[in-house]
C-alpha cells in the first residue's frame, strides 16, 4: 500500500487523464478568459482540474493555496508557467525587506502589548481583560478589509472574554485610541512591538500589492479571511475560486466564502468523486440534502467504500472533533506502547497541552485553546460553571492522567505519516486529506431529533469533512450513522415571503401592483432573493410615490405586470407563500393574475394573525413596530424587497419562539402555521402556546408531532381541555342576555370570520350580496326579536333600506381607542372606524363634501346612506353638520383593527 496520507487531486499523469464533461465545460470558460467559480465536491479532483487548465495555457498563472503543506504539493504537480504560494508567503517577501525577521514571526502578546503601549484603566474590566480587549481589537482588524481601526472591531461577541457589552459601549473611544496607538508601533521597525503574521499580512495588503500574473488559481476558496479576499479583489486579471461552500468550517474565526461571494463569476461544478464508492457518497449527500444543497455526489471510484466497524489496529486514520479528545486518545496509544503521528502543523495541540504548565506558573497561554489566560485555577472555574465551555474537556484529561505522561505522550508523535501507525487529527486538520480506512471518534454529536437543524450547519459541514476522508472503509460511531440515515437528508420546508406595493389599497377601484419582491427561505436563510417593478398603467398617486418613494418616472419603462408576474409565479411553483397581511397580497394577485387568465391558488400565511396569536398584548402589530419589539433586522420600509425581508426576520422569531414553548417539537409546515391562525389569540392567552400547537393538531387532525412524542395520558388531557373549551363557549352562548353586544367565546375550532384584511388593510365589499364582509362576522344578533324580522323582511324586500334602519337604531355614537379584535367581531355590521389618509385622491360622490381626516379616527360613526361602494356617515357633534361627510365602504370596516 503506497502512504496512506496523500493528495487525490493530481494523483494520476495528465497524459493519461480522461477529463470528463463538466470539466471540458471549465476549459472552455478558462480559454475565454471569464472569471469563474469552481464548485468541486469532496474527492472530484479540483487541483487535477487546475493543472489540466494550466497545461492547455502559455499564460503566466498564480496557485494560491490554503496552507503551505497544499502549496508545497501544488509545485510538484502545477507546469512551469505556475506559481504556488500561501498568501502568506506573497505577504512575507515584501515584509520581510522592511522589518526584522524577530518581529515578523512573533505574536504581539499580552505581555508585549504592557510593555509597549500604556494600558486604559477601563471601569468594569481588570487589566487582564483589557489587555485582552485590545489584542482581539488588533487580530479583527488585521483579519479585516477596513482601512482603519474603529469600534466595529471590538469583540462585542467574544463572551468568553466579555460578558459586559455597556463595558465596551462605555469605553469603545479609549480601547479604539489604545489599539491605533498600539497598531503603530506595530508597524514602526524600530519599536519592540511585533507584527506577527496576521499584521506583516495587513500591512501588505495596505499597500495595494500588484500580481504580476495573468490569472490566479485561488483555491479552498469557501475559507478565505477578509483580508486576502481584498487582496485578491485588487487583482485585475482572470480569476478561478475553487472550493466547496460545504467544506467551509473556519467561519467561526471570521473567514469569508468566496464560493458565495457576490463577485462576477461563471458557475460550474464537479460532481464526480473518484476517491470513495457509493454507500458513502449516500450518506454524504444525506448531509447534502440536509444543508440544502442541490446537486449531489456521483461517485466514479474503481472500489467501492463501505461504512462498517473496525480495529484500532486496522484504521489508517483517527478523527476527532476536539483536541482534548485527540490527546487523549494519543495517551492511550502512548501508554500502550503504540507509534502514531498527529496532524498538528502549526503545533496547536503540543502548545496547548504546554500551556498546562504555563498557566500554573502564572504565564500567558500561548494556544488557541487558552490564549488570553495564565491561570489554570481560572480555566477549571469557568470549565465547572459552563456545562458547554471547551475547556472542560482539557480539564477532565488533566485531572484524569499524569500531566507528565500527557506531554511526554505528544512529544513521541513521530515526525510524518507512515504505514504501519495511525495518523490522529482533528475534522479541522483533516482538510485536503485521504486516507484507505478512516474512523470517527464518537466526539462528533449530534441531538437524535434532527427536526431542527438550524444553528448547526457548521458542525454538519465539519462532519461531511470527517467521512469524506476515507477511500475504501469508514468506521463512524453507531448513533452518529444511524443519525445520518435516519434523521438527515430530509430537506425542509421552503417558503416564499412575499411583499406588494400598490398605488393604493383596492383593485376594484384600478389600483394596481407597482413593485413586487420576494425572498424564498429555507431552513433559516434566504437562498433567493427577486425584486421587480411594474408599470401600473396608471398614475401613481401623490401621497403613495410620497410613502414608497416609488415615481411615475420610475415604472414608466418598468416591465408589464404580465412579464413580471409571469417569471415570479414561475420561480414560485407551488412554494406556500408567506405575507404580513397575506389578504392584502391575495387580493392583489388574484386581480394580476386574472388578467393574464392564471389562477392563484396556493395558501397564504399571514405573520400578522401569527403574530397576534404567539405575541400577545404588543400595542401594534404593524410590520415595522414587531421589527423594532424584537430588535430584529430593518430594511427601508414600504419597498418590496426590503419589506419581504423583513417579514422573514418576523417568520424566523415566531418559528424561535414555536420550538421554545414546544421544547424543539414545532415542525414548521404550510399546513401547521395555517392551522395555528385558526386558533383564537384568547385560546392562545389563556392556555400558552404549547396546548395552542396541540390544539391545532387535535382539532384539525394533522399530524404535528411524531406518535411517540406525547404519552397517552398527555393526550387524553389535551382531548379533556378541548372538550372543556367547546362546553364552556356552550353554555356561555346558552346564557348571554339577548340585549347586549355578545363576548367573543370562540373555542379553537370555531370559524375564525376576520381574515388579514380586516386586520390592517381595505377588503371590498361583496357586492353580490350587497353586504359588507363586517355582515358575515360571528356572533352578531340584532338587539331584539323584531329587529331580527326587520332585517330578514328587509333583506328580502328593500335591502339597502333595512341595513340603514338597523344601523340607527343598533348604534349610538360614541368615543373609543380602537377596536380590539373581539370587539370588531362582535360590533353591529353597519359600523366601524373611519379615516381618509387614503382617501385624499379619490373624488367624492358629492359636489360639497369633504374627506374625512384625522378627527375622526378612533370614532364610532352611524352609517346613513349608501352610493356605490360608498357610505354616507353621520359625524359626531364636533365636525361641521352642514357638510355631506363620505368614506369609502372599505374603510368603515378595515382602520378599525389598526393599531
Amino acid at each position: 500500500m503506497f502512504n496512506s496520507l496523500s493528495y487525490l487531486s493530481g494523483a494520476f499523469i495528465l497524459s493519461a487523464f480522461n477529463p470528463t464533461k463538466e470539466q471540458k465545460d471549465i476549459l472552455l470558460a478558462f480559454k475565454k478568459g471569464k472569471n469563474i467559480k469552481i464548485h468541486a465536491f469532496a474527492g472530484t479532483g479540483k487541483t487535477t482540474t487546475l493543472e489540466y487548465l494550466a497545461r492547455k495555457t502559455k499564460n503566466k498563472g498564480l496557485y494560491i493555496a490554503f496552507n503551505k503543506r497544499i502549496a508545497t504539493e501544488a509545485r510538484k504537480k502545477m507546469p512551469d508557467n505556475i506559481d504556488a504560494s500561501t498568501i502568506h508567503s506573497l505577504a512575507w517577501k515584501w515584509a520581510s525587506e522592511k522589518f526584522a525577521k524577530e518581529k515578523l514571526l512573533q505574536s504581539p502578546n499580552r505581555a508585549l502589548l504592557k510593555k509597549s503601549v500604556p494600558i486604559p484603566s477601563v471601569n468594569g474590566f481588570s487589566e487582564y481583560k483589557t489587555i485582552t480587549t485590545l489584542s482581539l481589537v488588533l487580530k479583527n482588524y488585521c483579519n479585516s478589509r477596513d482601512e482603519k481601526i474603529s469600534s466595529k472591531h471590538l469583540p462585542w461577541g467574544h463572551l468568553s472574554y466579555l460578558s459586559e457589552q455597556e463595558v465596551l459601549e462605555r469605553n469603545a473611544d479609549i480601547l479604539v485610541a489604545t489599539a491605533q496607538s498600539a497598531w503603530e508601533k506595530m508597524g514602526n521597525p524600530e519599536s519592540d512591538l511585533p507584527l506577527g503574521h496576521d499584521g506583516y499580512l495587513k500591512h501588505w495588503s495596505l499597500k495595494l500589492p500588484v500580481l504580476d500574473y495573468d490569472f490566479l488559481f485561488i483555491d479552498e476558496a469557501q475559507d478565505l479571511s477578509p483580508v486576502m479576499l481584498e487582496v485578491i479583489d485588487n487583482f485585475g486579471g482572470q480569476k478561478i475560486f475553487v472550493g466547496d461552500s460545504q467544506q467551509q468550517i473556519y467561519s467561526w474565526r471570521g473567514a469569508v466564502d468566496a464560493m458565495r461571494h457576490e463577485i462576477i463569476a461563471e458557475e460550474h461544478f464537479l460532481t464526480n468523486t473518484f476517491r470513495f464508492g457509493n454507500d458513502l457518497s449516500n450518506l454524504a449527500n444525506r448531509v447534502l440534502r440536509s444543508l440544502l444543497v442541490e446537486k449531489r455526489i456521483n461517485s466514479h471510484s474503481d472500489t467501492g467504500t463501505s461504512v462498517e466497524t473496525i480495529s484500532d489496529q486496522d484504521a489508517n486514520a483517527f478523527i476527532f472533533r476536539k483536541n482534548a479528545t485527540l490527546i487523549a486518545k494519543a495517551v492511550e496509544l502512548y501508554t500502550s506502547d503504540k507509534p502514531f503521528y498527529i496532524v498538528d502543523p502549526n503545533k496547536n495541540i503540543e502548545q496547548s497541552v504546554q500551556d498546562y504548565f504555563r498557566l500554573n506558573d502564572g504565564l500567558w497561554g500561548k494556544s488557541q485553546a487558552f490564549e488570553g489566560y495564565n491561570s489554570w485555577s481560572a480555566v477549571v472555574s469557568i470549565a465547572k460553571k459552563e456545562e458547554d465551555n471547551p475547556f472542560r474537556g482539557f480539564v477532565e484529561l488533566f485531572e484524569s492522567n499524569d500531566p507528565n505522561i500527557i506531554l511526554k505522550a505528544i512529544k513521541s508523535s513521530k515526525k510524518r505519516e507512515g504505514k504501519s501507525y495511525p495518523s490522529l487529527t482533528t475534522g479541522h486538520q483533516a482538510k485536503g486529506l485521504e486516507w484507505d480506512s478512516v474512523k470517527l471518534s464518537s466526539d462528533f454529536e449530534f441531538p437524535t431529533d434532527a427536526l431542527n437543524l438550524q444553528g448547526q450547519e457548521e458542525e454538519l459541514r465539519l462532519l461531511y469533512v470527517a467521512m469524506t476522508r476515507a477511500r475504501k472503509i469508514l468506521d463512524m460511531p453507531h448513533q452518529l450513522k444511524d443519525f445520518c440515515e435516519k434523521q438527515l437528508g430530509h430537506s425542509p420546508q421552503k417558503f416564499a415571503v412575499i411583499d406588494l406595493e400598490t398605488t393604493g389599497l383596492d383593485p376594484d377601484y384600478g389600483d394596481r401592483i407597482t413593485e413586487i419582491g420576494f425572498v424564498i427561505w429555507q431552513n433559516g436563510k434566504i437562498i433567493k432573493r427577486y425584486q421587480s417593478l411594474i408599470n401600473p398603467e396608471r398614475t401613481i398617486p401623490s401621497f403613495v410615490q410620497e410613502l414608497t418613494g416609488i415615481t411615475d418616472n420610475m415604472v414608466r419603462n418598468a416591465p408589464s405586470s404580465r412579464e413580471v408576474l409571469s417569471e415570479a409565479m414561475e420561480i414560485l411553483g407551488d412554494t406556500p407563500l408567506v405575507a404580513h397581511n397575506a389578504s392584502f397580497e391575495r387580493k392583489f394577485l388574484n386581480n394580476e393574475l386574472k388578467l393574464i387568465s392564471r389562477n392563484f391558488s396556493v395558501d397564504l400565511i399571514c405573520t400578522l394573525l401569527l403574530s397576534r396569536r404567539v405575541f400577545p398584548n404588543l400595542s401594534s402589530y404593524k410590520l415595522g413596530n414587531l421589527v423594532s419589539e424584537f430588535n430584529l433586522p430593518k430594511g427601508k420600509a414600504h419597498r418590496a424587497l426590503s419589506d419581504a425581508e423583513m417579514t422573514t426576520h418576523l417568520l424566523s422569531e415566531i418559528h424561535r419562539m414555536l420550538l421554545h414553548e414546544t421544547d424543539g417539537k414545532f415542525l414548521l409546515t404550510a399546513d401547521n402555521l395555517l392551522r395555528l391562525t385558526k386558533v383564537t389569540p384568547k385560546y392562545f392567552r389563556e392556555n400558552g402556546i404549547d396546548n395552542a400547537v396541540l390544539m391545532a393538531q387535535n382539532k384539525y387532525l394533522k399530524t404535528t408531532y411524531s406518535s411517540h412524542d406525547f404519552s397517552k395520558e398527555f393526550m387524553e388531557k389535551s382531548n379533556k381541555q378541548s372538550k372543556q373549551a367547546e362546553l364552556k363557549r356552550k353554555l356561555e352562548n346558552k346564557h348571554k342576555p339577548k340585549k347586549t353586544i355578545p363576548e367573543n367565546t370562540e373555542s379553537p375550532d370555531a370559524n375564525f370570520g376576520i381574515d388579514c384584511s380586516i386586520n390592517v388593510r381595505a377588503q371590498k365589499p361583496n357586492k353580490k350580496s350587497g353586504q359588507t364582509a363586517l355582515k358575515n362576522l360571528p356572533n352578531q344578533k340584532p338587539k331584539s326579536k323584531i329587529g331580527l324580522l326587520i332585517l330578514g323582511l328587509g333583506a328580502f324586500i328593500i335591502g339597502i333600506y333595512t341595513i340603514k334602519f338597523i344601523a340607527y337604531y343598533a348604534v349610538t355614537i360614541r368615543n373609543s381607542s380602537a377596536l380590539t379584535e373581539n370587539e370588531i367581531q362582535t360590533s353591529p355590521a353597519r359600523t366601524g372606524i373611519v379615516t381618509a389618509s387614503e382617501l385624499r385622491q379619490r373624488k367624492c360622490p358629492s359636489t360639497d363634501c369633504e374627506v374625512i381626516g384625522s378627527s375622526l379616527r378612533g370614532q364610532r360613526v352611524i352609517i346613513v346612506d349608501e352610493r356605490d361602494g360608498w357610505y354616507k356617515i353621520s359625524p359626531p357633534q364636533e365636525i361641521n353638520k352642514d357638510q355631506e361627510h363620505w368614506v369609502s365602504s372599505d374603510y368603515v370596516k378595515t382602520v378599525a383593527n389598526t393599531q
